[in-house]
């Protein structure tokens, strides 16, 4: 009697153990088809067979290379391929979190992170976005795609392309003519293509507030980013020409004439990175050469002499801009 006891004792905890095993199991299966949601494609052939499995590389335009299940890799030319697919239907909500997904880089310098749910090779891709908005991009718009990526920082980040600047900064330095220390201000704006992240060139004008004048420049840009995280440090170099024109007081001349020169600002400082733009800060030496002139007359108004003076107007600068 005590022996069948102790049997359904055994019996009933191999019941439960089966029971949480079941259960566990149950609990899974969600985990599991979101994984081979993430992971798994259907490619389907033009001779109508369909192969599933993971796509580990790809190149635009010639091949991919697909890992079947057994780990088997395979190379599939894009003349057989019909159309890819994910292995699974995709879920109503896509829930990006920490989830690998594609990026899809454009030849126009942008990129996109998502997850694809249609592709035709050579033809076009349709990708969901983390808002679940689906966007059709084709052939001819991308330059390459990337699978199994993790979800990309969202910050603006343009490796290549137009790009726009726009400082306002602050100037500082010895007044040549008062021989004491002047703060003024100047706003300036760059348009130019940015070749790689740490190449870019364009053409700039500013205007710089100085105490008894006005220096429009006009520039050639050359700078960069040094670097593709959010936060990267940055440097910048402008050369060109400055006009001038004097800046009265009261309607009192100064000068009776003012030429501007040569003209070329330097310096270093850092891109903080955001969604749609980027924030600059910088530092740097500015310096603008300047020629004035003044005459002088005698006691019947005739000019008796003129006196030149070749002026150059260094500061040290601090901006702040922001840029897309």
């Amino acid at each position: 009697m005590v022996e069948k006891i102790y049997d359904k004792k055994h019996y009933k905890l191999l019941k439960l153990f089966i029971l949480l095993i079941i259960v566990f199991q149950c609990c899974q299966l969600p985990l599991h088809a979101q994984s081979d949601y993430d992971k798994t494609r259907m490619v389907m052939l033009n001779d109508g067979s369909k192969l599933k499995g993971k796509i580990v590389k790809t190149v635009p335009g010639e091949y991919i290379s697909l890992m079947l299940h057994g780990g088997q890799i395979i190379r599939i030319y894009q003349y057989d391929i019909k159309k890819i697919r994910y292995g699974g239907s995709a879920p109503s909500k896509t829930n990006f979190g920490k989830e690998r997904g594609e990026v899809i880089f454009l030849k126009d310098g942008g990129s996109l992170f998502g997850k694809i749910i249609d592709q035709v090779p050579n033809d076009y891709v349709i990708i969901r976005l983390k808002n679940d908005d689906e966007v059709t991009f084709f052939a001819e718009e991308i330059a390459r795609i990337k699978y199994n990526q993790r979800p990309s920082n969202d910050f603006y980040d343009k490796p290549t392309g137009f790009y726009h600047e726009t400082d306002l900064g602050i100037l500082s330095g010895e007044e040549s003519i008062s021989r004491g220390n002047s703060t003024n201000f100047s706003v300036h704006t760059v348009n130019g293509y940015r070749f790689r992240p740490w190449l870019q060139t364009g053409l700039g004008v500013g205007l710089d507030f100085q105490p008894n004048l006005h220096i429009v420049p006009f520039y050639l840009n050359i700078g960069g980013d040094i670097g593709r995280s959010k936060v990267v440090p940055v440097y910048f170099m402008n050369f060109g020409y400055s006009y001038a024109e004097e800046r009265r007081v009261e309607d009192f001349e100064l000068f009776d004439d003012v030429e501007g020169g040569k003209y070329f600002h330097l310096g270093a400082g850092v891109k903080i990175k955001i969604s749609r733009m980027a924030l600059v800060f910088k530092m740097g030496y500015k310096r603008s050469d300047v020629r004035t002139s003044d005459a002088f007359t005698d006691w019947t108004g005739r000019d008796v002499a003129t006196f030149t003076v070749d002026r150059q107007i260094r500061r040290i600068t601090a901006t702040v801009g922001f840029s897309f």
